[in-house]
């Protein structure tokens, strides 16, 4: 009814109708408008965009510079742009893919989350092409001294792709490049790379190198692959080298330890005879000694009988056991080991044969190991040597007669436990005159004082209590009274940072329940009317409280503590708080520890024992391969790093799988042993686990 009505009356009022029926258009129109304008909106600003992301691959770089800073600006402001970039990035064109990457880098969007790290690959291989300099290759190989820079960013990059621990085809593409460049020092490089792919065949091609130091590296690296297909290719070459005129020269005796390496870790039943024999036969002491420690690879019964037998024609003919055969013979095992070493030191004591420096760090080694009874040559040791020349020996040597003073059943005529103590503590304070000026030994004597605070573990500096008399007898009667703690105090505030580190690694990884209070008596002092001025204490003592953390609450403690003193320190000792927080568990100071390791003025070494135990691996990065530097890595300054400083006890705590350096051993042997190490870290960093936790 009502219906009817309504077209009765829109017929008798025709004007009326037609603007009702303008009046519902509009309304319907404004809905669909109100509705499909957003869609139009982000249609337009799509097509602006992909009209943007083309003109980012322009010919003309007038045009393709305006597209950079335009896609730049506007990204700024609309995140929906960075998506459209990102999915852009995986194009063909070259150009448009570096002007995309470009704008993403000044974006801040490289290596964040939602970007795909194999464009990172995909730039690093352009960059590396885009290096080749005309006429680079007929200087090439001239001389590893006078690599240009573009060969040098190449071997960077080659590195860069190693630790990324990726595998696509970017990364495989740079491999194929390295392999084939013209400079040594970028194929060296690609070793471990096409080792860590498995790329055989590009190992193959390597092995095959012109170049000693790259055939050797390849090698090396075959072995700690395990590429087994290469075993005979290895083998043949390394039976080769008797055709070759001798005497060998250090690259060659590189190379043949290296393929000496790689078939005991690849053929140990196929080759261990022959690598025996090699080492037995071997006339050129220099080949010897560096084939030896591969017998300790080997680790059977073949190996073991050809060191007894090369200990038996040495004692037979009374001539001196080196220190490195003496340590390969701890290491396998050998019951006679532990004799032999102390016949050493008690011939060199009581001056029938001369003491080396090698084969006293050797016996040492094969005695600590061992607890074998030798108080006396202990105690002769550090009485007869101690000099400030040698570091690694003393800092051993003080450490083996702590533990020999602390070991009973001593052999007769041994000292006492209080001579002993004695000893260290001359050992902890020594200082030599010469022409007025103090010749002292920091870090033997910190060892020598960690030794005597674990024989007698004390949290307090004098046992006598301060009463605040100012007499003389009472002063006297606290000065008297002066415990391990005042040694090792002592020896942490000389200012040499390699000292305070050693204390602070050995005493707060102790087990001794006394370490946590020693490192908040470093830190804050021994009361309120007695705090400690030192800075360097105070920084070994945040290092010690961090260290001897074990627990979650104790670590809240230790940072309560840590982070309520660094508001009043200056720099360099805030820096050592902040790798004290990393250590205890704050990884909100990763980046600023990492800063710290860049810095000249900040030792190095303790930014990396808190990188280190926070398991980080760019400290390793950074220690062995120095991937961020145009420069080849300064092997030279690996093996003191970790044998004279506490380095090396860290790493052997953090990483127990990697390999380590033989102090008893010459100084081209261990820098070969460094290349050992950095070669294993960089094929395996994907699955090695770092740190304390």
């Amino acid at each position: 009814m009502r219906i009817r009505i309504w077209k009765k009356y829109c017929k008798q009022h025709p004007w009326q109708r037609r603007v009702i029926i303008v009046i519902l258009v509009v309304i319907v129109g404004s809905l669909i408008g109100r509705l499909t304008y957003p869609a139009y909106l982000w249609y337009q600003r799509r097509q602006a965009d992909l009209r943007l992301i083309e003109q980012l691959g322009s010919a003309d770089p007038r045009q393709r510079e305006i597209a950079v800073q335009k896609a730049i600006l506007l990204g700024q402001k609309r995140e929906e742009l960075i998506g459209r970039l990102l999915d852009a990035l995986d194009t063909p064109d070259e150009g448009r893919f570096r002007s995309l990457y470009f704008v993403l880098q000044r974006l801040g969007r490289i290596d964040a989350p939602g970007f795909d790290p194999q464009w990172l690959d995909r730039y690093r291989l352009l960059e590396f092409r885009a290096t080749f300099a005309p006429g680079e290759a007929e200087a090439a190989d001239s001389s590893r001294q006078d690599v240009p820079p573009t060969a040098q960013m190449r071997r960077r990059m080659t590195i860069q792709a190693l630790l990324s621990e990726r595998n696509n085809q970017y990364i495989r593409k740079t491999l194929f490049a390295a392999a084939g460049d013209s400079f040594a020092v970028v194929r060296e490089a690609a070793a471990p790379l096409a080792a860590r792919l498995g790329e055989d065949g590009v190992l193959a091609d390597l092995l095959d190198d012109r170049d000693v130091e790259v055939s050797a590296v390849a090698a090396l690296d075959a072995g700690l692959a395990g590429r087994g297909a290469l075993k005979k290719r290895i083998r043949r070459k390394f039976e080769s080298r008797r055709d070759l005129p001798g005497p060998f020269q250090p690259a060659e005796i590189d190379r043949t330890a290296s393929q000496a390496h790689a078939l005991a870790m690849l053929d140990p039943r196929g080759s261990g005879e022959l690598l025996c024999r090699a080492a037995a036969s071997e006339n050129q002491p220099e080949v010897r000694d560096r084939l030896l420690p591969t017998l300790a690879v080997l680790n059977n019964e073949s190996a073991r009988q050809a060191v007894r037998d090369m200990l038996h024609i040495r004692r037979w003919n009374h001539q001196p056991v080196d220190g490195v055969m003496l340590v390969v013979a701890g290491r396998l095992g050998l019951p006679a080991a532990p004799a032999v070493a102390l016949e050493t030191l008690r011939n060199a004591v009581e001056q029938k044969q001369p003491l080396t420096v090698s084969q006293a760090l050797g016996a040492i080694e094969v005695l600590s190991a061992s607890e074998y009874p030798c108080r006396a040559e202990a105690y002769e040791l550090c009485r007869t040597l101690w000099r400030p020349d040698q570091p690694a020996l003393l800092t051993r040597a003080a450490t083996l007669l702590g533990t020999q003073a602390a070991l009973e059943g001593q052999l007769p005529g041994a000292p006492s436990r209080a001579k002993c103590i004695g000893t260290l503590r001359e050992a902890a304070q020594y200082s030599l005159a010469v022409e007025d000026k103090p010749i002292t030994t920091p870090l033997s004597s910190a060892a020598a004082a960690v030794a005597l605070w674990r024989l007698t573990p004390a949290d307090r500096e004098f046992a006598a209590p301060d009463d605040g008399a100012l007499d003389r007898e009472s002063i006297r009667k606290i000065v008297e009274s002066k415990t391990s703690l005042f040694y090792v105090r002592e020896a942490t505030a000389v200012a040499d940072p390699a000292a305070g580190d050693y204390v602070a690694w050995h005493v707060g990884r102790s087990p001794l329940p006394e370490a946590a209070a020693v490192g908040l008596t470093f830190l804050l002092g021994s009361d309120e009317r007695h705090p400690e001025y030192s800075p360097d204490v105070r920084a070994c003592g945040a290092m010690i409280l961090a260290l001897a953390a074990k627990t979650d609450p104790q670590r809240r403690a230790a940072v309560e503590q840590i982070s309520r003193r660094l508001e009043r320190e200056e720099y360099p000792t805030s820096g050592s708080f902040q790798c004290a927080l990393l250590t205890a568990g704050q990884a909100g100071q990763l980046a600023n520890v990492r800063l710290l390791l860049e810095m000249e003025d900040f030792p190095a070494a303790r930014a990396l024992i808190a990188l280190l135990t926070a398991g980080d691996k760019t400290a390793l990065d950074w220690l062995l391969w120095n991937a961020n530097w145009n420069l080849p890595v300064p092997l030279e300054d690996v093996p003191p790093l970790l044998i004279d400083q506490a380095v090396g006890d860290v790493l052997r705590a953090v990483a127990p799988t990697l390999p380590t350096l033989t102090p008893a051993a010459d100084e081209a042997t261990r820098l070969w042993e460094a290349r050992v190490l950095r070669e294993t870290y960089g094929i395996h960093r994907a699955g090695l686990h770092v740190g304390l936790r």
